[in-house]
């Protein structure tokens, strides 16, 4: 299939940003620039964080310019990048929502004594035992995630974690009865 006249001139640029020539820069920001915002607002459904989400894209594309081996995979890269960042801003805008929305929730009432109980045993327990039971319980971390927080194969902490129920069992036993 033969090559488009626009596609050889952004291989044109592309090159040309690359050996430093801030022209063919400023002509690839300016050929590309309206399609990236479009593809951004697409994806953000919104033009403020759109907007931000490709100018930082573009300082990230400016940075690896160098590296981008194949001038023809320009756009592919580009689009890249940009999809890539609207995803940190949707998670980014999540994570604040997620905070909104705990700052907004009620003081919880004064814990029941069996929540007592379970804090004194877990005190009890070895640290690694409580961090491990805390990262699996109340950070609801998976297996694979808290492996690699603490630097273990998964299958020892799977492990671990049965022998940490276990000793927390018996303590809640033990103070129980």
């Amino acid at each position: 299939m033969p090559r488009k006249a626009a596609e050889i001139l952004d291989e044109y640029l592309v090159l040309c940003a690359q050996d430093g020539q801030s022209i063919a820069l400023e002509a690839l920001v300016d050929r590309w620039q309206a399609r990236l915002l479009r593809h951004a607002r697409r994806l953000l459904g919104d033009d403020a964080p759109a907007r931000d989400a490709v100018q930082e894209s573009w300082i990230s594309m400016v940075k690896g310019l160098r590296r981008l081996d194949d001038p023809a995979r320009f756009r592919a890269w580009a689009f890249r990048i940009v999809t890539r960042r609207c995803a940190d801003v949707q998670r980014g805008e999540a994570r604040r929502r997620q905070i909104e929305r705990q700052a907004e929730r009620p003081k919880q009432p004064a814990p029941a004594p069996e929540l007592d109980e379970l804090q004194r045993a877990l005190a009890r327990m070895a640290p690694a035992r409580r961090a491990l039971l805390s990262l699996h319980y109340l950070e609801q971390m998976p297996l694979r995630e808290i492996a690699e927080v603490l630097e273990l194969p998964e299958g020892t902490v799977k492990s671990r974690l049965f022998h940490a129920r276990k000793e927390l069992k018996e303590q809640l036993q033990r103070s129980l009865s």
